[in-house]
């Protein structure tokens, strides 16, 4: 089951108005706290990849720059705070028994789509039943879902508390149940619909073509090989109106031309993965680096499908992992950039 990564939809809402801004993979409050929301404006953000295409349950959608864009249209049960813990958010509140295991979400009463319609429990029961639906696979060219991980164990579904309320009953207990419903589907809007044909170049109802949201951002357009935009959602239902009026995102897939332009001021902030240029940003003026740990690792993968024979042998295997000195990767690189990262994360190599 993918992670979820919140921190581009914490920042646009609550403090994403910089004038210029580098940070590394990070996720750490503190860095916040320093700065001062603003009313209004565009935020341009260097974004490293450009999405296939937007719908976040299909394999050919699959993509981490579609999942910060996503993030901030359609809400979920639960986010990720930067503190990494599991924190309330189309719902007020759950309860959970076991055996069985009883999970019951209580959303809240404000929560709505931008067309006006109440987010029901309706929604959860819609988006657990499209994600079922094995009728996508067949019709999708990239294998369809992206998992079924844990709504495969739900056994039932019921919704009260006048559509505010739905308990899903499973199977066997489910322990990461909180990583379930990442995205709500609005089921007024794509009921009857091909999934595999929505969210795909936008985030729109099929049936009348407008902007669908239940989050404080709306689709706004997106021109192919160059940049995608969010517009600020007048009804949006939060604790308070986004600040920024739009987001761009630029795409910049190379990587010393997103450092390039995020010193030049043409990007306002860029979201790179961790590499030795970066360091250079530290002492450029007007430029706020942030790197902090955060829930997300780096890993190699070894393909037994189309890689070389030996690679089938298990010490082969073993022999490549274990000559990759891994305390002096993670020195080399994260002295420069986060020297307190680097001193935790090589202790614990």
């Amino acid at each position: 089951m993918r992670r979820r990564v919140w921190l581009v939809a914490a920042l646009a809402i609550g403090c994403m108005a910089l004038v210029a801004s580098a940070s590394a993979r990070h996720s750490a409050p503190a860095a916040h706290k320093a700065l001062k929301a603003k009313n209004g404006g565009t935020l341009i953000f260097g974004a490293e990849q450009e999405p296939p295409c937007m719908n976040p349950n299909l394999n050919d959608c699959n993509n981490t720059w579609q999942a910060y864009f996503t993030q901030l249209v359609l809400r979920s049960a639960y986010v990720v705070n930067p503190q990494y813990n599991y924190v309330p958010d189309l719902v007020s509140r759950t309860r959970l028994q076991l055996n069985p295991q009883r999970v019951t979400y209580f959303i809240k009463p404000q929560a709505r789509w931008n067309d006006g319609q109440p987010v029901t429990g309706l929604d959860f029961v819609f988006t657990m039943k499209t994600i079922l639906n094995k009728a996508w696979d067949s019709k999708a060219t990239g294998g369809g879902i992206v998992s079924r991980v844990g709504y495969d164990q739900i056994k039932s579904a019921k919704v009260t508390g006048g559509g505010k309320v739905v308990t899903f009953t499973f199977r066997p207990n489910f322990a990461d149940w909180k990583d379930l419903f990442g995205f709500i589907m609005p089921k007024h809007a794509l009921q009857g619909s091909d999934y595999t044909k929505d969210f795909i170049n936008d985030f729109t109802n099929p049936k009348n073509g407008k902007a669908i949201s239940d989050g404080p951002f709306v689709f706004g357009k997106w021109n192919k090989g160059s940049d995608f935009t969010l517009a600020r959602n007048p009804k949006w239902w939060g604790p308070h109106r986004p600040y920024l009026d739009r987001i761009v995102a630029r795409f910049l897939t190379d990587s010393n031309t997103e450092i390039q332009q995020v010193r030049g001021g043409e990007v306002d902030a860029i979201y790179p993965q961790p590499q030795l240029p970066l360091a250079a940003l530290r002492g450029a003026a007007g430029l706020t680096v942030q790197s902090h740990l955060g829930p997300i690792w780096e890993h190699i993968d070894i393909n037994l499908v189309k890689g070389n024979a030996l690679l089938h042998n298990l010490w082969v295997r073993q022999a490549l992992m274990q000559s990759i000195n891994r305390s002096q990767i993670l020195t080399t690189l994260f002295s420069k950039l986060n020297p307190a990262s680097s001193r935790s994360t090589t202790s614990s190599t």
